[in-house]
């Protein structure tokens, strides 16, 4: 990783220290579902169209396009996106289905009446709730995507992306606020396994960190 990219990526991070932060002490001064339920009693037609659009960028086919892409510019950049994507799926099922299968979501969790705007023909899940997966995909994803755009400006763009499609969970009552801080983490941790691993294993393969999928496989 160049300088120019360090600094993108002291951007991003900077900016995710302060989010962090903001999680923790709002984490430790509130109930579980405290966040859930102001962001419901403000919900708006407007919002539930917004941020089910939003909620999209969690979703693990979007890590494939830049995995893609690179495959025609360069590889190394489209092993270590394949890995950090493997990554969020491994978290998430070791999570979801081994260490905290069947936590709450905020629809069973929160008492009746608590929650009162509801989107007609939403699918609303009931368990599973530990970490957010879309929240851990999208913030490894726009970690992925600040370092190998490597602007300066990009780093803010990509951070507000990656916090809007986590505030999409708990507005659109899939998760709590400790479930998408703790995946947020999560997410930037598999970005780095992703990078790191690949550099190590193929840091003296100049063939596969300089170049493309037709150099690579050229014959």
């Amino acid at each position: 990783m160049t300088a120019k990219s360090n600094k993108s990526l002291n951007i991003f991070l900077t900016g995710y220290t302060i989010f962090l932060t903001a999680g923790i002490i709002t984490l430790a001064n509130i109930n579980k579902g405290d966040i859930v339920i102001f962001l419901n009693k403000n919900a708006t037609n407007s919002l539930d169209i917004f941020f089910q659009v939003i909620t999209l960028l969690g979703l693990g086919g979007f890590f494939t396009i830049p995995v893609v892409i690179y495959l025609f510019k360069r590889f190394y950049i489209s092993i270590a996106g394949l890995l950090s994507l493997g990554f969020t799926g491994l978290f998430t099922f070791l999570f979801k289905q081994v260490a905290f299968p069947g936590a709450l979501r905020p629809t069973a969790y929160l008492q009746h009446g608590e929650l009162t705007h509801f989107i007609e023909g939403f699918d609303y899940h009931k368990i599973n709730s530990f970490p957010s997966g879309h929240t851990m995909t999208a913030f490894a994803l726009f970690a992925f995507l600040t370092v190998i755009v490597n602007k300066k400006w990009a780093a803010p763009i990509f951070l507000t992306f990656a916090i809007l499609t986590s505030i999409s969970r708990m507005y659109l009552l899939q998760h709590f606020l400790l479930d998408v801080v703790v995946g947020s983490a999560i997410g930037l941790l598999c970005t780095w396994l992703g990078l790191f691993i690949t550099k190590a294993v193929f840091k003296n393969n100049c063939t596969i960190m300089e170049g493309n999928i037709f150099t690579v496989f050229k014959k």
